[in-house]
């Protein structure tokens, strides 16, 4: 409604628009695009709004509609958004119902029966049940049949920008149990395999999704909005090369990624994106992708394990976050190779009512741990977990200068066992604390110095912490969603009703394969004999930390190459009363990097330091 010739005009008794108890899944967007002298209300019509929300706040009318229309706030009972007016004997104001007159019906006394409970959609024609699956084959294009509850493909290729399968769920015989299963199958050149769900999560008898054992060459799997309630999704055991974005009418461009969502809704649901081995050949994105908002509702869970990803410049990035309703977001043990961050977070972020978000034993050489540019608000028996991931000389936090976590006086955030270079704090973690909040930090490794009270932790910039946490030991609020946790006994959660997995989360587990087993460790030469270097070889690219216990180190003619390669010299560990180091005509590129790390408390009496002849390129 934003041309000047369009108009809503309301006349006459018995005239009444509700606009109300509406929720906007994407807050990114206006609610209400309306000029307000295109509304004209002529009284006795009425025009009522209120209680709409976007997200977990509610709108604002500002400016959109003129002085006639009647605005109401949340927890309060409009008779004419609750009943039709002309149907309605009274109005009950405590629990908002309508009493109806003779011959109305319904909870807000319509003229037409309404129906009292929801009945599944009756197909309108047969339904195809087969179970067959398409084997072998390369398809260069194809047409869906969405009136079919099976759909099986084991070891097909699809090829080309033609082969992009789209299951509209809209379209799909819901009422029935629907499994859509790809084993073994290649997606190349521009395919993508998409998974469109409606305004809402729609009732449904079970979605089951599986893409497994998959191999994907510039490709994409794309999950876009409210999908049906009670979906079981996996996407496992996927080997991915991505050289160039894939184009597709009506999405964004997917920057190289290999699982791309588009304002997702999951309700009483799960998506499991597990074992994933991803390369971008540029450097370039993340590697899983969220534009719009990402939400999880009503025992819905994300989990992101086991993956890696090389050349990437985020693991996961999200815009917008709401997990609610006891539902679970979760990134566990996976890793990059480098990049910037393991989540990049660029707008709001809400857990709440019984939720929990966990990044868990992730690693990579990535600038931070967390990169977050706007508030992340935990409230309502919510729990953050960030625990044991290990950043090498990168910091935790991308540093905003400005606090940015909101906790209430029942929620917890879990900051433990993690290694970093710094934490990037220049400013208390928690923006807002409520009495009664648990910060529980400590047995933090940082710039290679175990960091153990709560003096240490401030130094730091971790400030407000309830409880220093020690290494070793386990603790209910530490360690475990606490308010579905009787006990710990040996370092592990014992869970109440409703606690699910090894720390009781409040939504079930997804199942998956085990971890890829752990690469070979590359053979590193040790540290050299005092008065000697390590000389004229190629180093192999890792993250490595050197010095501690040192007094001499020394490098010639060495080259030191690629993104994975960074050698952190923690002069704070080196020992004697003097330490050397040297680099001597060696040789830095393809993003090798090189850091020399202090510490206040460094136990040596003098340093020598001798970077000379090297080249950097």
């Amino acid at each position: 409604m934003e041309e000047a010739l369009h108009k809503i005009k309301l006349s006459d008794s018995g005239t009444t628009v509700a606009l109300a108890h509406n929720r906007q899944v994407d807050s990114s967007k206006a609610f209400a695009k309306i000029l307000p002298w295109s509304t004209i209300v002529t009284s006795p019509a009425k025009f009522v709004v209120g209680c709409n929300m976007q997200e977990d706040e509610e709108v604002s009318y500002d400016g959109v509609f003129p002085e006639e229309v009647e605005v109401f706030r949340c927890g309060t009972c409009n008779d004419d958004a609750a009943c039709y007016m002309p149907g309605t004997e009274s109005v009950e104001h405590g629990p908002c119902s309508c009493s109806c007159k003779d011959g109305w019906h319904g909870a807000s006394c319509l003229p037409l029966e309404v129906p009292d409970t929801f009945l599944p959609p009756v197909a309108e024609r047969a339904v195809d049940v087969d179970t067959s699956c398409v084997v072998n084959q390369t398809m260069k294009s194809l047409t869906l049949n969405m009136w079919k509850t099976h759909h099986c493909y084991a070891g097909v290729t699809f090829s080309g920008v033609g082969a992009v399968l789209t299951f509209y769920f809209d379209n799909m015989p819901l009422h029935l149990p629907i499994n859509i299963t790809f084993t073994g199958c290649t997606f190349r050149g521009g395919a993508a395999l998409q998974f469109f769900g409606g305004a809402e999560a729609a009732e449904s008898s079970g979605v089951l999704i599986r893409v497994s054992q998959t191999v994907m060459r510039s490709s994409v799997v794309i999950f876009a909005f409210a999908l049906p309630q009670h979906s079981d999704i996996a996407v496992t055991e996927v080997d991915a090369v991505q050289s160039s974005v894939v184009e597709l009418p009506d999405m964004m461009s997917n920057m190289l990624s290999v699982v791309l969502l588009q304002n997702l809704v999951l309700s009483a649901s799960s998506l499991l994106v597990s074992n994933v081995k991803a390369r971008a050949l540029r450097y370039h994105g993340p590697g899983l992708y969220s534009f719009g908002t990402l939400t999880l509702d009503r025992g819905s869970s994300l989990y992101a394990r086991y993956c890696s990803f090389d050349e990437y410049t985020h693991l996961f990035y999200m815009n917008m976050l709401s997990v609610r309703s006891h539902s679970v977001f979760a990134l566990l043990n996976n890793t990059m190779a480098s990049g910037t961050s393991l989540l990049y977070q660029y707008s709001r972020l809400v857990v709440s009512d019984h939720s929990v978000l966990r990044v868990v034993g992730n690693s990579g050489s990535v600038t931070c741990a967390i990169y977050t540019s706007n508030l992340w608000t935990v409230q309502w028996s919510s729990w953050l977990d960030w625990r044991d991931n290990d950043v090498g000389v990168g910091a935790f936090f991308y540093d905003t200068g400005s606090a940015f976590v909101s906790i209430d006086n029942s929620s917890v955030v879990t900051l433990t066992g993690c290694r970093m270079g710094f934490t990037g704090l220049s400013r208390p973690l928690l923006s807002q604390a409520e009495a009664g909040y648990r910060f529980v930090a400590g047995c933090l490794t940082v710039a290679g110095r175990e960091v153990t009270t709560a003096a240490e932790l401030e130094l730091h910039g971790i400030n407000n912490g309830t409880t220093v946490a020690a290494c070793g030991e386990c603790t209910k609020e530490g360690d475990c969603f606490a308010a579905l946790t009787t006990a710990v006994s040996d370092c592990k959660c014992q869970c109440a009703a409703g606690g699910h997995g090894d720390v009781c989360v409040p939504a079930p587990v997804p199942a998956g394969p085990p971890p890829p087993p752990p690469p070979p460790s590359p053979l590193l030469p040790p540290p050299p004999p005092v008065g000697e270097c390590i000389s004229d070889m190629v180093y192999p690219e890792v993250a490595q930390a050197a010095g501690d216990g040192l007094s001499w180190l020394c490098y010639r003619n060495v080259t030191f190459s690629g993104g994975g390669m960074s050698l952190m010299v923690r002069i704070g560990a080196m020992k004697g009363v003097v330490a050397n180091v040297t680099f001597d005509g060696c040789t830095w590129r393809d993003g090798a990097v090189l850091l020399l790390l202090g510490n206040a408390r460094a136990a040596v009496g003098s340093l020598n330091i001798v970077v000379t002849g090297n080249t950097f390129r």
